[in-house]
């Protein structure tokens, strides 16, 4: 590892990625099913606010 320090940073980092990706293999994204629901509170607040706005 002969040069700058530019080029041996980036030499060094993309050693470390490899062997990492060697050793442990890469990690897949989760999908999400569907976005999560509101829960009984959120849903009882939802409903009041409706009903201030209904009667004004």
């Amino acid at each position: 590892m002969q040069g700058p320090v530019d080029r041996k940073l980036t030499t060094l980092t993309t050693l470390i990625y490899s062997v990492g990706k060697e050793r442990f293999g890469l990690e897949e994204e989760r999908v999400r099913k569907e976005p999560p629901r509101p829960n009984r509170r959120q849903v009882r607040i939802q409903n009041l606010r409706r009903e201030l706005k209904q009667l004004r």
